[in-house]
């Protein structure tokens, strides 16, 4: 699994995303918490589960509004061993898409809109295109607002403390595999602001994603626009469609 598991665009070097990721909720706080726990994801037991627990994740989900911010990202082996480490800044409003720029240790930019996904390569002038219809059980788009049917096939879990939030999306026993949907999807919201993103899809290695500096951003349709420059090479998924 790679960076871009969020969209799980075919390609090994790419970043998943979203994933990936506001306020959120009348007390989500944009401050990034200044005591934020070293590893989020070990808070006490037990979880909750049931039609409450969806509910209050899609809450979540449904109250989001544009921001801008920064993330880091790793993605963890079977035995917790970290690779392909990368730093960057993101851009998300809901209903019309997501940029996410890499920045280190190379350049790289993802831009999702309403007509599907883009991933720029500066360095090799090549630009991949994957429209949204392939993209429709990724944590991308639902996190973006772009997708949501595919939650029918996930059990919803929650756990909470004082300072923390969290939600587990587990594929329920049967459930189609859908193109790009996760075997597993947690987000965690620290003090209020969504903080931790980690995907699962089935292979023992898990991608971790943390945002950091978020601010709210008056973010309009051009910022999710691409337009592959000229002279590049250009894969385009939805050509024929």
């Amino acid at each position: 699994m790679t960076g871009h598991a969020l969209l799980s665009v075919p390609r090994s070097a790419l970043l998943a995303a979203l994933l990936s990721f506001a306020a959120l909720g009348s007390s989500f706080s944009l401050a990034a918490p200044s005591t934020a726990p070293e590893d989020p994801m070990d808070v006490p037991r037990p979880w909750a589960s049931g039609p409450a627990a969806k509910a209050r994740f899609l809450d979540r989900l449904r109250g989001l509004e544009p921001l801008t911010g920064r993330f880091e990202q790793h993605v963890e082996d079977g035995y917790g061993q970290r690779f392909d480490q990368r730093e960057g800044r993101l851009a998300l409003a809901p209903g019309l898409g997501m940029s996410w720029v890499t920045e280190f240790p190379f350049e790289e930019q993802l831009i999702l809109n309403k007509e599907g996904a883009w991933l720029w390569d500066p360095a090799l002038q090549q630009a991949f295109r994957r429209p949204l219809s392939a993209l429709a059980g990724t944590p991308a788009t639902l996190l973006v607002g772009l997708g949501e049917d595919w939650l029918e096939d996930y059990a919803v879990e929650t756990q909470a403390t004082e300072a923390l939030e969290r939600f587990r999306l587990l594929r329920e026993a049967g459930a189609p595999r859908r193109p790009g949907a996760p075997g597993r999807l947690e987000l965690a919201w620290i003090e209020g602001a969504l903080g931790l993103i980690s995907v699962e899809e089935g292979t023992g290695q898990r991608l971790v994603l943390r945002l950091r500096a978020l601010a709210p951003a008056a973010l309009g349709p051009e910022i999710f626009a691409f337009e592959p420059p000229e002279g590049a090479e250009v894969i385009d998924e939805g050509a024929a469609e």
